[in-house]
């Protein structure tokens, strides 16, 4: 892949040619749900071609993270009681996920319960930041850590080494991915969301979401995915390990470019906690 420009700085080249495709009926849901001033009822009529998907989609709608006050049994109404944005992070994951039904090498449930934590958290955050839509960050925050999945759908046996050797080391998935594979989930992930049509700038932050020196007052979705992955790494990671540590600093690092007050960050981690129990009716909904 060439290099291509975002916000007047150049992305690398990313050389990740196997990526696999998306569902076909996946593709053209997303395709049609992207349309500027579409209906509910046209994504809703284009779901209907991968009954699979679209059940999912409502079992999701019907969890108990979205407390619904009746249950939702149309497309129609799925849709616009989760918005355009959601459906079309769902997409993308749903599609994706399908692929990895089989795979050993990576705990999906966990996988997804990481990715919905992280992204309520963005969602909570950027409703305290201006210029920042919630339903954008959240996509970023369900998204961000795809490539993890593109790996064990790709080379599952290879990147089942790299989870079992970052289990028994306590290393850095991260860092024992490029040791052993010569490239990581971020690169591989960015380049997934490139070669299925996302935004440059979710391309960006996916790409940089390890990257702690490129965190800049200007790209606040990157500050403000930064701040959700040092929440949910404090809240999972043993007080005092270096996992801890690290996400203390990429939180209080996020907080500054952010210009966010202590208690408002405070705030943000008690209401994704208390997001957590329910998150998990939308996890199993998700990860089959």
């Amino acid at each position: 892949m060439e290099a291509y420009a975002y916000g007047g700085r150049e992305f690398p080249s990313l050389p990740v040619t196997d990526i696999p495709p998306l569902p076909e009926a996946a593709l053209y849901a997303l395709s049609v749900a992207r349309r500027p001033g579409v209906s509910a009822g046209e994504v809703a009529r284009a779901l209907g071609s991968d009954e699979g998907i679209a059940l999912r989609l409502l079992a999701i709608a019907n969890s108990a993270y979205f407390a619904t006050t009746q249950r939702i049994t149309t497309l129609p109404h799925c849709v616009a009681w989760l918005g355009l944005d959601f459906v079309s992070s769902a997409l993308v994951a749903l599609g994706l996920d399908r692929l990895a039904t089989d795979t050993a090498s990576l705990d999906r449930r966990a996988f997804w319960q990481h990715n919905m934590a992280v992204a309520t958290c963005c969602e909570l955050l950027a409703r305290r930041v201006s210029d920042l839509a919630p339903g954008e960050a959240y996509l970023v925050g369900l998204c961000h850590d795809l490539g993890k999945l593109v790996l064990a759908v790709t080379d599952g046996e290879a990147y089942g080494r790299c989870v079992d050797r970052a289990a028994r080391t306590g290393a850095s998935l991260f860092d024992v991915e490029t040791e052993t594979l010569g490239l990581d989930h971020a690169l591989v992930g960015a380049s997934a969301m490139r070669e299925w049509n996302q935004s440059p700038e979710l391309v960006f932050v996916v790409l940089n979401h390890h990257e702690e020196d490129i965190m800049r007052p200007d790209n606040k979705l990157l500050d403000v995915l930064m701040f959700a992955q040092g929440v949910c790494g404090t809240m999972l990671e043993d007080p005092g390990s270096p996992a801890a540590q690290l996400a203390e600093a990429r939180r209080t690092a996020a907080m500054r470019h952010l210009h966010l007050d202590e208690e408002s960050a405070a705030q943000v981690a008690r209401e994704t906690e208390e997001s957590l129990e329910k998150l998990q009716s939308a996890v199993l909904c998700l990860a089959g």
